[in-house]
């Protein structure tokens, strides 16, 4: 999947389907590009059948902004 190859950008939480997205992406600056990467078991291992339960997954993330969940 690509947002970039789609032409418009996609929000997400960072809790979730890919454990791992958390901790690579809170506490970043806005303007960051990161690169996640999640093991089969992290991702969608659990999922079976899934395209991707045996595959190791890599995001790369701009932070164009962020929002925090209301409390």
């Amino acid at each position: 999947d690509s947002s970039w190859e789609r032409g418009a950008f996609t929000n997400f939480a960072t809790t979730g389907d890919v454990e791992g997205f958390g901790p690579a992406l809170e506490g970043q600056q806005v303007g960051s590009q990161v690169v996640v990467g999640s093991p089969p078991a992290a991702g969608y291992g659990a999922s079976e059948g899934h395209e991707l339960q045996k595959e190791t997954l890599v995001f790369v993330v701009d932070i164009l902004a962020v929002q925090h969940a209301a409390s």
